[in-house]
């Protein structure tokens, strides 16, 4: 008798772990579940906040080549223009070089003339 309370009593105690053993299982299985989907809505969450930050980047660099472009073709613009001023100056400069020898000429002339003159 005392053998079969031994027994049973085995059986229980086996009965109660293996309970004990299924329910800690079930609910460690719960846990990585939970902590799985929680790893999985952290990416998903840290991957759209890279893309907008992504996005807004690439937004503000559209944004800056563009105002470069323009400021680069105001630029060349400018450059043009002084080119041609300078090229005008330049063309003045010798005209004006031209007109001076052309009055020094004259004067030159009109000193003699006045010399001859009074002579």
């Amino acid at each position: 008798m005392e053998a079969r309370q031994k027994v049973k009593m085995v059986d229980d105690n086996l009965a109660d772990i293996e309970k004990r053993y299924s329910e800690t299982k079930a609910k460690l299985e719960d846990d990585i579940k939970k902590l799985k989907e929680e790893r999985e809505g952290e990416a998903e969450r840290l991957k759209k906040e890279y893309e907008d930050k992504l996005a807004k980047v690439k937004e503000s660099y559209a944004a800056s080549e563009a105002k470069l472009k323009e400021n680069a073709a105001v630029q060349a613009e400018k450059l043009s223009k002084l080119s041609q001023e300078k090229d005008e100056a330049v063309q003045s400069v010798g005209t004006l070089a031209d007109e001076k020898a052309r009055l020094e000429s004259d004067v030159t002339e009109l000193q003699l003339y006045a010399a001859n003159q009074y002579d």
